[in-house]
């Protein structure tokens, strides 16, 4: 049945894993940072199942040894960071936008 094969490929997988891997991991990062776009404009009940993306992002990041979760959580705080930085930016800029078009 090529059962053996199979055992191969994560036996392959475990050999080649990246001990240094990035800091932080983009692709945690970049898989909340979707969630996170859309996350006003989604329905209440598709909010919740729209955090599965990243979380199974995460899930496979360390179960196939590509990040440690030290990695996923600091991704996961820039994406907070840049959110942060991002909403106080349009706050601080839309006053000056709405006083341009009041000239």
């Amino acid at each position: 049945m090529g059962i053996k094969s199979v055992s191969k490929v994560f036996d392959r997988g475990t050999a080649i894993t990246n001990p240094y891997a990035a800091m932080p991991s983009l692709h945690a990062a970049c898989a909340l940072l979707v969630v996170v776009f859309f996350f006003p404009y989604l329905p209440k009940w598709m909010r919740v199942v729209s955090l599965a993306l990243p979380a199974s992002m995460a899930i496979c990041l360390v179960y196939f040894g590509e990040h440690y979760v030290a990695d996923i959580l600091a991704g996961w705080l820039y994406v907070g960071i840049a959110i942060w930085i991002s909403s106080k930016w349009e706050q601080r800029n839309s006053g000056a936008i709405k006083n341009l078009r009041a000239r």
